[in-house]
């Protein structure tokens, strides 16, 4: 799935980059546009973005996660 529609979706269900870092009780706001651009790689920021937006894991990021959802090797 592209950044731009994780961000849309997002959206769409009333959730902000800006949230999701508040309620991770993460400082910088960057780290949360890193995850979702593939730049950078947080367990829990991945888990609270498939959460939010009911995808899987493997359907967000496919790159780094296999069909069953666990982390590629």
């Amino acid at each position: 799935m592209s950044p731009h529609d994780i961000n849309a979706i997002l959206k769409k269900k009333g959730y902000t980059q800006e949230l999701i870092a508040s309620r991770l009780k993460i400082d910088d706001r960057s780290t949360i546009s890193h995850v979702i651009h593939g730049r950078g790689r947080s367990s829990k920021v991945e888990s609270l973005i498939s959460e939010l937006t009911n995808k899987p894991l493997n359907k967000l990021w496919p790159k780094w996660y296999q069909k069953t959802g666990r982390a590629a090797a």
